[in-house]
């Protein structure tokens, strides 16, 4: 149900001017409506909303930056590895030789002394 409210509007232009979806608000302090636009109602929380927007953006741009430094040191560590498993795998093959080697003289060593009694 649509009424009719008569209350007095504090406006420098006519209402009509505002255009669609003014608002009228009411000052406590001079006890007075007074009209203004949805814009400028809202214009604190846009402004927010705006920071908020920016603030996110360059969130998820550091994280994308984060991201591809992990990335990264991952992929190092990985390589990293890779070289080690792979020197690991020569020094292991050294190893053994130098160990069939030492095993093959005391060996003989020990068939010497045992054969020939000394």
């Amino acid at each position: 149900m649509i009424q009719k409210l008569l209350i007095e509007v504090d406006a420098p232009m006519p209402l009509q001017s505002y255009g669609e979806g003014h608002v009228i608000m009411y000052n406590a302090q001079r006890g007075r409506y007074y009209v203004t636009t949805r814009e400028n109602f809202l214009a604190v929380q846009n402004a927010k909303i705006s920071e908020l927007e920016k603030t996110i953006l360059d969130t998820e741009e550091r994280i994308k930056i984060t991201q591809t430094e992990i990335s990264k040191t991952v992929g190092d560590l990985i390589q990293s590895f890779a070289d080690f498993q792979t020197k690991s795998r020569e020094e292991q093959a050294k190893f053994y030789e130098t160990y069939k080697e030492t095993n093959a003289k005391i060996l003989d060593l020990v068939k010497k002394s045992c054969v020939s009694g000394d």
